[in-house]
């Protein structure tokens, strides 16, 4: 081989070429390569990734349902989740009819048992690859807080002696005008319960690829607030939220990197009514049951003689058959007829 004819000797290192001299080497053929080495990166700008917004600022910012939006109860008349629900208010002179519900449903200690959730995106996804295995609920436990319980939060006795349940999504939409995914629970929810709301990086983007995990999710977890003053509000959920997943990865065995944002929420009391009429009845002395349904005409005033016997008690039945007779009954005519006992 002639040694006039050889190649460039090029290195490759980090990605870029080394080039030596040597053996007539040009210059402008290692030159060459090196810069069309260099130009392949900046061919384009590369594409934002698509994640979940978490904008925990507004509802239709972060998914919801969410305890972000709560606050905890009157304690001197707390309700069974010690929470209630805390959803800002609209312009009420342009949205009075918004304002009227809104009202309502910041009255309930949580929220619905059959859930409508909202899940933004920073960009479009793929609607076809959202399903129960990409977005779930995970039961975390009761709600009802105990007397001892001084943060509102359960311990998780009751998840632990229950196995930790998993319910999936169905009737997804996907809103492109905003980029966000509705969906409803596969099944109507327990009341005065914890769930976790899972978004995975199962859900892909619009050209094919993983959505990624929200950045601010991210920062808001591992942020403890002290550096930055946050009201007590997101301090207590966000000690809520990591509390809540980190059992989910317990239990569930969910890989941190998969998901891509969550949320933790608290469904209301839907026998509260109920509870609360059965407790004043079990708390109170009803007045001796009385029988003196009937009256006596030996003796004025009504009630005043016994219309209720024991069996044992009754002597004898006498049939009256003075009533005139009915033919519009049933059957043919028939004359109605009244019992007399004698005891």
């Amino acid at each position: 081989m002639d040694p006039d004819s050889s190649s460039p000797a090029c290195d490759s290192i980090s990605g870029a070429f080394h080039c030596t001299r040597g053996k007539k080497m040009t210059r402008f053929l290692c030159t060459a390569m090196a810069s069309m080495t260099i130009a392949i990166p900046f061919a384009g700008p590369a594409l934002a990734a698509v994640e979940p917004s978490f904008d925990l600022s507004d509802p239709s910012t972060a998914p919801f349902p969410s305890d972000r939006f709560t606050v905890p109860d009157d304690p001197g008349d707390p309700n069974n989740t010690g929470l209630r629900v805390d959803l800002p208010m609209p312009d009420c002179a342009s949205r009075p009819g918004d304002c009227s519900n809104i009202e309502t449903v910041n009255k309930l200690d949580g929220f619905n048992l059959l859930p409508r959730i909202s899940i933004p995106f920073s960009g479009a996804i793929d609607p076809a690859s959202v399903g129960s295995r990409s977005v779930f609920f995970v039961r975390l436990g009761t709600a009802v807080r105990r007397d001892d319980d001084q943060d509102g939060e359960d311990d998780g006795g009751d998840a632990e002696q229950r196995e930790s349940r998993v319910i999936g999504i169905n009737q997804a939409i996907w809103d492109p005008a905003t980029n966000t995914l509705h969906a409803h629970a596969d099944e109507l929810l327990e009341q005065y319960t914890r769930y976790l709301l899972v978004v995975t990086t199962g859900i892909r983007d619009a050209g094919g690829a993983p959505i990624e995990p929200a950045d601010r999710f991210e920062r808001f977890l591992h942020d403890d607030g002290a550096r930055h003053g946050r009201d007590a509000t997101l301090e207590r959920y966000r000690k809520s939220l990591h509390r809540g997943l980190e059992r989910a990865k317990e239990r569930l065995h969910l890989h941190r990197r998969s998901i891509a944002a969550a949320s933790v929420f608290t469904t209301q009391t839907v026998t509260s009514v109920l509870e609360r009429i059965r407790d004043r009845i079990d708390a109170s002395t009803p007045a001796p049951a009385t029988f003196l349904l009937a009256t006596d005409p030996a003796v004025p005033g009504p009630g005043t003689a016994r219309a209720l016997f024991s069996a044992s008690a009754i002597e004898k039945m006498v049939t009256s058959s003075t009533a005139p007779w009915d033919s519009s009954r049933t059957g043919g005519s028939r004359r109605p007829f009244t019992w007399r006992a004698t005891v």
